[in-house]
């Protein structure tokens, strides 16, 4: 007996209890019959292999088994989304809130050096959570699911790539810049710099024509080496007000970085160091 994704309509390994895609529950496929024909599954990553911030250095993934949690009464839990080939695992919730961090005593993360000793704070709070930011290096990135406005220094990932967007225009004096600049270039819209390992600036692409895609194989920067990438894994196009960040239906999503505190509901997944984590409501 197989298992296969109610959303992402791929299949699984059967030892799966929920989707390392989406986090969805898993249901139950009965195996093809013999002789039939069976496509090869295109298996990626199921999650980012990314810092989530400039300064973190990437460290080594540690195995599943290193994650450390005690669970608790509550009306959610916490899915954390395992790297291909884990499974999914959810954690309790207690009413007094999950500590998450690197060392937190809640929810652990020993070996990964993105996440720091105390990282966040996930609390139930009505219909919804709320996860705190604990002063944290690498911040809270949030899954987008519809196009996200973009702003002055926005910081997201895609794949094991970040990104920073800046908006405003260059102040070189136009008079000078005129000598440097060939005569049929379109004027540029924004850029973003994707951050290096050592956070330390790496390239720049200049955004002159929309949309603008970020892929793996396809777009306007192809990042071939970038595993986690989808072929087409998300776009800057133009939005009611400005321009805006859209997924491209990528398989590991693209993530935001937000200030302050997430307001989560049931199946919103976000991203601290290299660890995704689902939200998920208890049925009695």
């Amino acid at each position: 007996m197989r298992k296969a994704c109610s959303s992402c309509k791929i299949d699984l390994d059967p030892q799966y209890l929920f989707c390392p895609e989406c986090g969805s529950t898993l249901d139950n496929v009965p195996d093809p019959a013999p002789g039939a024909d069976s496509a090869p599954l295109d298996v990626a990553p199921s999650t980012l292999d990314a810092s989530g911030a400039p300064s973190s250095m990437r460290p080594r993934p540690g195995p599943a088994s290193s994650v450390q949690a005690r669970s608790g009464g509550g009306r959610f839990r916490i899915v954390r989304l395992a790297r291909g080939g884990g499974s999914a695992t959810p954690f309790d919730i207690p009413d007094a809130g999950l500590a998450l961090g690197h060392d937190a005593g809640g929810l652990s993360f020993p070996d990964d050096d993105t996440v720091s000793p105390r990282h966040a704070l996930v609390v139930p709070s009505g219909d919804h959570v709320e996860v705190q930011d604990l002063g944290s290096l690498n911040g809270l990135y949030l899954r987008i699911s519809d196009s996200h406005p973009l702003s002055e220094g926005d910081c997201f990932v895609c794949g094991d790539s970040v990104f920073r967007a800046s908006l405003v225009p260059g102040t070189f004096p136009p008079a000078e810049f005129k000598l440097y600049a060939a005569p049929a270039e379109k004027p540029v819209m924004a850029t973003l710099t994707r951050i290096l390992s050592d956070g330390r600036d790496g390239e720049v692409h200049a955004i002159r024509t929309l949309p603008f895609v970020i892929g793996r194989e396809e777009g306007d920067v192809k990042l071939g080496g970038d595993r986690f990438l989808s072929r087409r894994h998300a776009a800057v196009q133009a939005g009611p007000s400005g321009l805006v960040l859209v997924d491209q239906k990528s398989r590991n999503g693209t993530y935001v970085r937000r200030l302050g505190s997430l307001h989560l509901h049931a199946g919103d997944i976000f991203l601290i160091g290299r660890q995704l984590l689902r939200v998920e409501a208890v049925t009695p």
